[in-house]
C-alpha cells in the first residue's frame, strides 16, 4: 500500500526494538528496497547497533543536564 502513494517523508521511531537480530536485517533490507524504489527519505529513531550500521547518515542526541548537544556522522555504505 505505502508503495502505490508514498510519502515524500516517513519517521519511525523504535519501530526495531521489539526485532531479533535476524528480523533486524531484514527490516534494514526492506529499508532498502523502499528507498531505492521510492523517492521517500526515511528517518529512523533506534538504539540498535545493527540499524544504525546500516544507515547513510547518523545524527546522535545526548541530554546531559539542562542543555542538549547534537552530532551528525555521514557513513559509507559497503556495496
Amino acid at each position: 500500500m505505502f508503495l502505490t502513494n508514498p510519502a515524500p517523508i516517513c519517521v519511525l521511531d523504535e519501530v526495531d526494538a521489539p526485532l531479533d537480530d535476524h528480523n533486524v536485517d531484514r527490516f534494514c533490507d526492506l529499508l532498502d528496497e523502499m528507498t531505492r524504489s521510492t523517492d521517500t527519505r526515511f528517518i529512523i529513531i533506534t538504539h540498535n547497533p545493527i540499524t544504525m550500521a546500516r544507515m547513510n547518515r547518523l545524527f546522535g542526541v545526548t541530554m546531559r543536564s539542562a542543555a542538549c548537544r547534537s552530532s551528525s556522522r555521514s557513513t559509507s555504505k559497503a556495496p
